[in-house]
């Protein structure tokens, strides 16, 4: 289990180091987050139906969006695929619940939960 201080190391010397603006480091958490994610991997997503109800829906988280253009946006969106779907959708990386993922992978979101509590 990692510790607080061990999770503020990891995010001062490696995610945001050298970060300037806000923009550096929402490309720092970009790069962390595309580098330590080990994809593909499960998870569920309240997902909203057409008749304006929300159901928890499980997914195949497949990467990171890309970052067109940067952003400022500290949120980081991933792309998913709900079960038996071919359309990929992006979702906000908070919204993700019950991950089931690698060491690794785990990991990374209890750093970046850690920096965004």
């Amino acid at each position: 289990m990692m510790t607080k201080d061990e999770m503020q190391y990891i995010i001062d010397y490696e995610i945001i180091v050298d970060c300037y603006d806000d923009y550096e480091v929402a490309m720092g958490w970009h790069i962390y987050l595309e580098e330590t994610l080990n994809f593909p991997f499960e998870a569920e997503v309240k997902l909203k139906k057409k008749g304006g109800t929300s159901t928890l829906t499980k997914v195949e988280v497949l990467g990171v969006a890309s970052e067109e253009g940067g952003s400022e946006n500290p949120e980081i969106d991933v792309e998913v695929s709900a079960k038996d779907s071919d359309f990929v959708m992006e979702v906000p990386i908070s919204r993700l619940q019950n991950i089931k993922a690698d060491e690794e992978t785990l990991t990374a979101f209890k750093i970046w939960t850690f920096w965004n509590s």
